[in-house]
């Protein structure tokens, strides 16, 4: 049997137009900002941080599992998935979002920081497999500079900690060596998304940030995680009220 060339590995032909458009998702959304969170225990917070529990209800795109519209945001409850996350983001900005905002659990990797902390990634590991059908391996990706600094002008009186976050798609495949490894790089914690929305936001010319609530450690010699505490819902309302000062009326970015 022939080897297929070119399918081995992250070194894909990105050349050419794709053969289907995102706009054939397009949804009447009438709005440029997002907020995409992925807990279900989040999503309620997020909607009461935005006073949206009387608002309509949100469009619906592929990967989304509910949303609601509030004062020019969409909010959605998102699959848990970089390629999930990849194809309901490109529905959204070919519905007109300019500016997404991504709320979610991690992992830390690093001792520095540890549960109940709340990390802004400034840079990204690419282990998933979506962002390489956007830019080719030796790419790094990053978020907005403009966006990420409003949001962590709207972390008031909360402490905070920037750096890497590492994007893998293999939960069960974190091994020890990688996360000593990225740790002395300067990544600091570890979940499925965030690399994936920063690549497509590039590439679609739309502005991204992210802000992450450790939920658990992998740095030690055992796991430990904390889903359940009160640190880590203490930070995922801080990380909610920063979402809803960000793209609040005199906040618009």
């Amino acid at each position: 049997m022939a080897r297929v060339k070119g399918c081995n590995g992250f070194g894909w032909d990105l050349k050419g137009n794709a053969v289907i458009d995102p706009s054939v998702g397009k949804q009447d959304l009438g709005v440029e900002n997002a907020v995409i969170c992925y807990s279900k225990d989040s999503y309620p917070r997020l909607v009461n941080a935005f006073g949206a529990k009387k608002s309509k209800k949100a469009p619906r795109f592929d990967g989304a599992v509910r949303g609601k519209l509030s004062k020019g945001t969409a909010l959605y409850l998102s699959s848990t998935g970089a390629s999930t996350s990849v194809m309901m983001l490109e529905e959204m900005i070919a519905s007109g979002v300019k500016r997404v905002l991504m709320l979610g659990y991690a992992g830390s990797i690093s001792p520095l920081v540890t549960v109940g902390d709340i990390v802004i990634p400034t840079w990204g590991i690419r282990e998933e497999g979506a962002s390489h059908h956007y830019f080719q391996a030796g790419h790094e990706a990053r978020p907005s500079k403009q966006l990420t600094s409003r949001l962590e002008h709207g972390i008031e009186g909360d402490e905070f900690f920037e750096g890497g976050v590492w994007t893998t798609d293999g939960v069960f495949r974190e091994t020890r060596a990688k996360v000593a490894r990225y740790a002395k790089m300067g990544v600091l914690a570890v979940e499925m998304e965030c690399t994936a929305l920063m690549c497509v936001s590039e590439y679609r010319h739309v502005k991204f940030a992210a802000i992450l609530a450790i939920s658990d450690e992998v740095f030690g010699e055992k796991w430990v995680p904390a889903f359940r505490s009160r640190r880590l819902s203490r930070a995922m309302d801080v990380a909610c009220e920063s979402a809803a000062k960000l793209f609040s009326t005199r906040r618009a970015v």
